[in-house]
């Protein structure tokens, strides 16, 4: 309820006074807000309202003015997660127009009058703010639900030391994926940002995509124009197929973790049995292939709870498919060595790639958690350490 507490101090801080003076600066007590605010703005320690510290400013302003504040704000509701669909359920107008003593408009009128607008402000911000400093750019496809192919484009500050912080300025519908769609796409969204001025082509420093065929080939097309510019590719990604190499190494624990997930799947007797045979050990995970590092905490699971998960699935009936396929897994010999192998050498991928999925990581820091990646694959002696940083210097050398 705090994000709508928000929307609704923002609304009622725009919604006419009545005044002597009209073009004189007026205040608000916050005795004349609804009771939600009046709970919200309540001091603990007293139990009352603080009137001198929770004012609200309001300066008169002509009808139309308010109008188009009020829609603003209404637009920008949504980093507040409040769709723009959410204006048309009759409770939620109900409510706003009541304690707002204002007309709500339509969802649709806003989003054809007013969020052009909105992003034209938007986007003469993050000008003032990245037009004189070096820049990175993100770019991503993917696919929508109408199965067009949407290109995003994000930019920010290039600062080894300070966190980055991402704005997205375009997103565009391509007629197909290649790179020559997709450089194209970078350029105009680079001129949309620094018009009416030229691009800055030395300001433009790195761009992150994904390792994909056709992006690594936009990023060479580009250096045409950005003769400064480094290519580099998702490191995150790079440690998901590494993972999936992995995988591929140890097929009895794969068998055994995609198996012992579809055990426990709407089987509510099973599921029963198991909290009755370890009460507090939650069910086995559910990896997930796109998820990265999924099947590596997995892992780790089942190694840190051998024993345990052994003893039930040995207890169950073997009728169901899947349970036997997690009881020949489970009695093979070498199951146990190759969960602790998986512990000790590579859950660390698993570590590596939430910290690289953390927001606002800087430069120096996600260059740490990479060196340390490849030292503690130098570490290992086994072929597939071996081979393990060959495959991942080898998405490394493909930067440029």
């Amino acid at each position: 309820m705090l994000n709508i507490y928000t929307l609704m101090e923002q609304l009622y801080s725009v919604t006419p006074v009545q005044s002597k003076y009209p073009q004189t600066r007026n205040f608000r007590s916050i005795n004349t807000l609804p009771k939600p605010f009046k709970r919200k703005w309540r001091n603990d320690s007293t139990g009352k309202c603080n009137k001198r510290l929770f004012q609200l400013h309001y300066v008169a302003a002509p009808n139309k003015t308010r109008i188009l504040k009020m829609n603003f704000i209404l637009i920008d509701a949504t980093p507040l997660h409040i769709p723009g669909n959410k204006l048309e359920q009759p409770a939620f107008r109900k409510f706003l127009e009541k304690y707002c003593n204002r007309h709500i408009p339509n969802e649709s009128t806003l989003r054809k009058n007013y969020l052009k607008k909105c992003y034209q402000v938007r986007l003469e911000i993050i000008r003032e703010r990245l037009c004189n400093t070096n820049i990175y750019i993100q770019v991503d496809e993917t696919t929508d639900a109408c199965g067009r192919y949407v290109a995003n484009i994000l930019v920010g500050i290039l600062n080894e030391c300070t966190p980055l912080v991402s704005y997205l300025i375009n997103s565009a519908a391509l007629e197909k994926t290649n790179h020559s769609t997709v450089a194209r796409f970078i350029n105009d969204s680079l001129t949309l940002l620094y018009a009416p001025n030229p691009v800055k082509l030395e300001n433009v420093k790195l761009m992150l995509s994904d390792a994909a065929a056709y992006m690594i080939k936009a990023g060479k097309a580009l250096l045409v124009f950005y003769p400064v510019l480094i290519h580099f590719t998702c490191m995150a990604l790079a440690l998901n197929r590494l993972a999936e190499l992995i995988r591929a190494e140890y097929p009895s624990v794969n068998n055994l973790i995609n198996n012992g997930k579809k055990v426990f799947l709407k089987a509510p007797l099973r599921v029963e049995f198991y909290k009755e045979m370890a009460p507090g050990l939650p069910l086995p995970p559910e990896p997930v292939i796109t998820r990265w590092g999924t099947w590596l905490n997995a892992a780790l699971f089942y190694a840190d709870n051998f024993v345990k998960i052994k003893e039930i699935f040995l207890s169950l009936d073997a009728h169901y498919i899947a349970l036997r396929s997690c009881k020949e897994s489970i009695l093979e010999s070498s199951i146990f060595e190759d969960l602790a192998v998986n512990k000790a050498h590579f859950f660390m991928l698993a570590k590596a790639i939430m910290e690289l999925e953390t927001t606002q990581l800087s430069l120096n820091d996600s260059f740490s958690i990479i060196e340390k990646v490849i030292e503690e694959l130098e570490k290992l002696e086994t072929k597939l350490g071996l081979n393990g940083k060959v495959f991942y210097l080898a998405i490394l050398n493909t930067n440029k």
